[in-house]
């Protein structure tokens, strides 16, 4: 037979084809499609692309929305959601099933983490510095780090200072790993379900039903969202999804969008219900949220390819980078309003998310494009 006429063998959905190398078959894969993608540690360019997508969520959770009235709150309200989903995407892709594995990937992570820790404590703390030395309140700088507040920022992952409170999510997932890589030492691994049913029940009767649990206690109305809170219960969620992976692929993509919607839904019921039962005291921890945040990865890991692009190859690049530039640009812009433009600076304020969000876009991109030139340069890669 002639050598073109053959029947080509049937490929993966995540292959490459080789009569056109740029385009990809883009299909659903099947259970053992799925499950092998992500056995061999392939990169997904949908999920990386979830995590660009849902910077927006993060610019408004820590900015706020410009919208005012009713519509800002709820949208406010709800991108608490998008913590939640990159912590179950960190227990996805860590908390792998292979023992020996999981060991690896936690003392990487653990490594990295610890880096990517002390360098933005360092940062933030010379921007504090910086700033309250331009307001002339440098001197409250020691009075800010008081015995309550030192115990609120090394357990509850609470910064003390004016700007940076977003380095809660580096602290928390540096506990995280810590304590995933001492459990596994202990060969205490299996009882990783039982430790996520004990730390939903916590998270909610800390936060969202405070005051059914009996608090305030200690002089805490709640405990605010941290390692034991959210990291963790949300990192073991992401280690279930992975053990339960092949189930993903016999979900149509669509039911995941319904349950997203569904679940903005309900947390929003369920604080309308507890503010009229008096009984709304924290805002950051719901069910709904946790809905929602559960469909958005499902959504993005059920399909793990993408058409390539950009976006699909370093979204999660970008993602790390900008939010670690979203309170030190904002800073820094108020600083100049402040200064210079002080009749506008409300205006600046309301639409913080909106003006920060592509100015830490394009410092992400100076920033890659640096440290590929570097890396270029010593031979890490080729041009």
């Amino acid at each position: 037979m002639v050598e073109h006429l053959k029947k080509p063998q049937k490929r993966y959905a995540y292959e490459v084809v080789p009569e056109k190398k740029i385009s990809l078959q883009l299909k659903k894969p099947d259970e053992a499609e799925l499950v092998d993608f992500y056995e061999k540690d392939r990169f997904s360019r949908n999920v990386s692309l979830m995590k660009f997508f849902l910077m927006p969520f993060v610019f408004v959770a820590l900015l706020g929305f410009p919208a005012p009235g009713i519509v800002g709150n709820y949208v406010n309200l709800l991108s608490h959601f998008a913590a939640l989903a990159f912590f179950i995407f960190c227990g996805f892709f860590v908390l792998v099933p292979d023992d020996a594995k999981r060991m690896r990937k936690l003392k990487r992570a653990l490594k990295r983490s610890l880096i990517f820790f002390l360098i933005l404590f360092a940062g933030y703390f010379a921007v504090n510095v910086f700033y309250l030395w331009l307001i002339g309140s440098l001197k409250s700088l020691p009075a800010m780090w008081r015995l309550r507040a030192v115990f609120d920022f090394l357990v509850l992952n609470v910064w003390p200072l004016p700007m940076g409170s977003s380095i809660w999510f580096v602290q928390s997932l540096l506990y995280a790993y810590l304590i995933f890589f001492i459990l596994e030492k202990l060969e205490l691994s299996k009882f990783y379900t039982p430790l996520l049913v004990v730390l939903l029940v916590f998270m909610l009767f800390s936060g969202e039903f405070a005051k059914l649990a009996g608090f305030p206690h200690f002089g805490y109305y709640y405990i605010p969202g941290g390692t034991l809170t959210k990291t963790l219960p949300f990192m073991l969620i992401g280690m279930l999804l992975r053990k339960n992976i092949a189930k993903l692929a016999r979900i149509p993509r669509y039911v995941y969008m319904i349950t997203f919607f569904a679940g903005a839904l309900c947390a929003i019921g369920e604080f309308l219900l507890l503010q009229r039962l008096g009984l709304l005291v924290y805002t950051r921890n719901a069910i709904g949220f946790a809905v929602m945040a559960l469909s958005v990865c499902c959504f993005a890991i059920s399909k793990p390819e993408a058409k390539e692009s950009f976006l699909a190859e370093h979204g999660g690049h970008y993602a790390r980078r900008m939010y670690v530039l979203c309170q030190p640009v904002f800073m820094l812009l108020w600083l100049f309003h402040l200064r210079f433009r002080p009749l506008v600076l409300s205006s600046f304020i309301r639409f913080g998310s909106v003006i920060c969000f592509p100015i830490c876009f394009g410092l992400a991109f100076v920033i890659g494009w640096v440290k590929f030139r570097f890396d270029l340069w010593h031979g890490k890669r080729k041009s």
